[in-house]
């Protein structure tokens, strides 16, 4: 365990690059400073002077980004090729940005004006240029999450909205339990989960975000699979499971029910991964209890 000192306020993000053993933290001091781990001693390796407070962070490869600006005046996304120490802002956020992630082959940036604006660089250049903004939310977005072609947002109006990539279109919405402000989200696996602070951590049944029918065709294309299940959807969304031999024939297990929060997710994974969780989700609902400790 080591303490870090030398920001002069508060610390409002942190980066850790892997490749470059480094570790970026941002400040209302208006500085970056970045720690290295040389042989495993934690110490400062350097220090960016930005003028501004920093309020997001995120690296990536050879590229560090960051969201900056005061309260309630414009702010911008500036990035740095810590390779080549080409620099480059992006404006058109009003206020401050609260997140930074990256997917899909682009950057997605989001904060206080509720718009989650999308960059793409284009390789020739090698600079950033906007290609759509996600408008929908009514507060501001405190963080975003990319998984394949969707993008989920998670917002102050304790809304979480889930967006199309290919076609830049909301797909839904659903509305939180949270009694105060959504402050977090988190995409793990297949399975979403978002706090605030109200100091819960919610999986509610009802993150319904995709239909049985898509659930269905996932299924169908696992059929080879040896741990194959009969589902019947009900009127819910839920499902009744039984396990199936290898001859297709429902065991002697007893039929077990299948929440639709556990199914949904499954359809929201990339193709390339399709496959793979179909078998994970197989092989947990064949056992009722390991489909127990998956619910919600």
């Amino acid at each position: 365990m080591a303490t870090l000192t030398g920001h002069r306020k508060t610390v409002s993000s942190l980066a850790c690059s892997l490749k470059r053993q480094q570790l970026f933290s941002g400040s209302a001091d208006g500085t970056i400073r970045i720690w290295g781990w040389p042989e495993g001693n934690l110490g400062q390796a350097g220090e960016l002077l930005v003028g501004l407070p920093v309020n997001s962070l995120m690296v990536e490869d050879d590229w560090l980004v960051a969201g900056i600006g005061n309260q309630n005046e414009p702010n911008l996304v500036r990035i740095w090729n810590m390779e080549t120490h080409a620099q480059q802002d992006l404006v058109g956020h009003e206020g401050p940005i609260y997140v930074i992630v990256q997917g899909n082959g682009m950057l997605f940036t989001a904060g206080h004006d509720a718009g989650i604006r999308c960059w793409k660089m284009e390789p020739a250049s090698m600079q950033f240029g906007l290609v759509g903004v996600l408008q929908g939310h009514t507060a501001p977005v405190q963080n975003v999450q990319v998984g394949g072609s969707t993008l989920f947002s998670a917002s102050r109006d304790n809304t979480i909205k889930q967006w199309d990539l290919t076609t830049g279109q909301g797909v839904c919405s659903v509305t939180t339990a949270h009694t105060e402000f959504m402050m977090g989200l988190c995409l793990y696996d297949n399975f979403l989960f978002s706090a605030g602070l109200d100091g819960k951590v919610a999986a509610p049944a009802d993150y319904a975000l995709a239909s049985p029918e898509a659930v269905r065709e996932l299924l169908a294309a696992a059929a080879p699979v040896r741990e194959q299940l009969a589902l019947g959807f009900a009127p819910t969304g839920g499902a009744r499971g039984v396990a199936l031999d290898a001859a297709g024939l429902p065991t002697e297990d007893a039929p077990f029910d299948v929440p639709r929060s556990l199914l949904v997710r499954v359809a929201l994974l990339p193709d390339e991964r399709a496959r793979l969780r179909n078998r994970q989700l197989l092989l947990a609902l064949r056992d009722p209890r390991r489909a127990a400790e998956r619910s919600w």
